[in-house]
């Protein structure tokens, strides 16, 4: 048995589920992590629009990777420490 390779692609202007089969995609339907069902349609994968695998639902950030910041608090990196 060989590694799925799961994918995301654009489709239509829709955001799709694909798994790619050589030099294609098979479409799915539904969510990644709750059993897809494939479909029989197909995409060649050098025409696809090809999409980040997954899309965050929130994005962190940390205030000491920020120079303005660190300078308002006058704190020092590990660079200079």
């Amino acid at each position: 048995m060989g590694i799925t390779r799961w994918c995301r692609i654009l489709d239509d202007g829709q955001a799709r589920l694909g798994c790619l089969e050589g030099d294609t995609i098979r479409l799915y339907e539904g969510n990644l992590f709750d059993a897809p069902t494939p479909t029989d349609r197909l995409v060649d994968a050098n025409m696809a629009s090809w999409l980040p695998p997954v899309v965050p639902r929130q994005f962190l950030g940390l205030w000491n990777n920020f120079h303005e910041r660190q300078q308002l608090e006058k704190t020092l990196s590990l660079i200079h420490i």
